[in-house]
């Protein structure tokens, strides 16, 4: 049999979770593999990038209930359904992406990118956000276009919900590697300083080898809805006065527009990165991210045959 698409494998991910505590995601495939009585071939079925493509939908499959709530996961690597997964499964219906817009937490999630996906596209100046445009108008390029937009709306809210879950002493040493990868301190260097009583700095960076231009950062990681004050903004000025003029504040959570004021209209020259511009940069800089996949196509080469 053809292994299914990720979205007809949402529903016998919830079936077979709804029989488990919590489930690896090796053990979730190959209980589905089993359900679906998977051949040895079709187990041995590969993505371009040689992942598993069973485990590849599976794991899918598991991102998108995430994003609606459908599931959870308690560990790394590791999967169990929700209480909302279970009352899904019990209406009986069809479970697909469609079904999961009902919830608000899959919504925001989506919404947030549409725009941005929907600019992607090559389509008329009277194209409308939220409007989906038909598979089949659509040329090679503009697939590719929109699978890359897609799988980067994804990879960028499960970099986002990484961020908030390692140690703070972690998220200062990221955030002086991606300032690192964006070019900054190439001349002179990085030096963590946060600790305990940072004293509102938690990293230097030097753009020449003296070290007689600087940049100060600091690096706040907290989680979602506790935002950046303006008094923590102060604080990072306070801190600065003195030794430089140029500052980075970089935070997985958001700033209050306090915050954001305080940080303009002062000798300082301060930029605020929040949460979501934040894992933008790492992936285009490629930190914290690798690419799994590489879709070239070709076309022919005209020069080629006028020079015969």
């Amino acid at each position: 049999m053809a292994i299914p698409d990720y979205q007809s494998l949402m529903k016998p991910v919830l079936e077979v979770l709804a029989d488990s505590d919590v489930l690896s995601m090796r053990d979730l495939t190959e209980r589905i593999s089993q359900q679906l009585n998977l051949t040895d071939d079709e187990r041995r079925e590969t993505i371009t990038s040689g992942m598993s493509l069973i485990a590849n939908r599976v794991h899918w499959s598991v991102t998108y209930l995430f994003k609606a709530r459908a599931v959870n996961r308690p560990q790394r690597g590791h999967v169990q359904i929700t209480r909302r997964g279970a009352d899904l499964l019990a209406t009986g219906g069809e479970i697909r992406n469609s079904t999961l817009e009902q919830f608000p937490e899959y919504r925001e999630f989506y919404d947030k990118y549409r725009n941005r996906k929907v600019r992607n596209r090559v389509a008329e100046p009277t194209t409308t956000p939220n409007v989906e445009v038909d598979e089949e108008d659509e040329s090679p390029d503009d697939l590719i276009a929109r699978a890359e937009a897609d799988a980067r709306a994804v990879l960028a809210a499960d970099l986002l919900e990484k961020l908030r879950t390692i140690h703070p002493t972690e998220f200062e040493r990221l955030v002086l590697k991606l300032l690192g990868a964006m070019g900054y301190g190439g001349l002179g260097g990085h030096l963590h300083t946060g600790q305990s009583n940072d004293k509102g700095l938690d990293g230097i960076i030097t753009e020449d080898k003296l070290g007689l231009d600087r940049i100060y950062v600091q690096a706040k990681r907290y989680g979602d809805g506790n935002s950046v004050t303006p008094e923590q903004i102060r604080a990072f000025l306070g801190a600065m006065m003195g030794k430089g003029d140029r500052g980075v504040f970089l935070t997985a959570s958001t700033f209050t527009k306090g915050a954001r004021e305080a940080a303009t209209g002062v000798p300082a020259r301060v930029v605020l990165i929040d949460g979501e511009e934040l894992v933008e940069l790492m992936i285009d800089h490629g930190v914290g991210v690798e690419p799994v996949r590489v879709a070239t196509l070709h076309r022919i080469n005209e020069d080629f045959f006028d020079a015969l």
